[in-house]
């Protein structure tokens, strides 16, 4: 599956993202796999398997009391989203990474 059809997916999938809260564990962690997914794209398919088996391996040994007590800025979400971005970039087009940029604002806009 294509970059842009994953993407799509997760739009049609999860239209109602900014309404999941803390309190739905469920959907957080399901939107979540999708955007690790999406980001594991670019992995080749032949070792994308291996590689989400090492993610869940790192997943399953982070210590959640030790999260759960870190508190970070909320604008440090900003730094996330530009670090996400960046990284579906790279090694893209200069014109794909245009119209992306171009539809994330349009998005956000809306």
């Amino acid at each position: 599956m294509s970059l842009i059809a994953l993407a799509n997916k997760l739009v049609e999938k999860y239209p109602e993202i900014e309404k999941i809260g803390a309190d739905n564990a469920t959907a957080v962690g399901a939107y979540l796999a999708n955007v690790a997914r999406f980001t594991l794209a670019r992995i080749p398919e032949n070792q994308r398997r291996s590689a989400i088996h090492n993610l869940i391996g790192k997943l399953r040994i982070l210590d959640r009391n030790e999260l759960s007590r870190k508190k970070l800025p909320a604008f440090a979400s900003l730094g996330q989203v530009i670090v996400l971005t960046k990284s579906a970039m790279y090694g893209q087009h200069p014109a794909y990474i245009d119209q992306v940029i171009n539809s994330m604002v349009s998005h956000l806009l809306a």
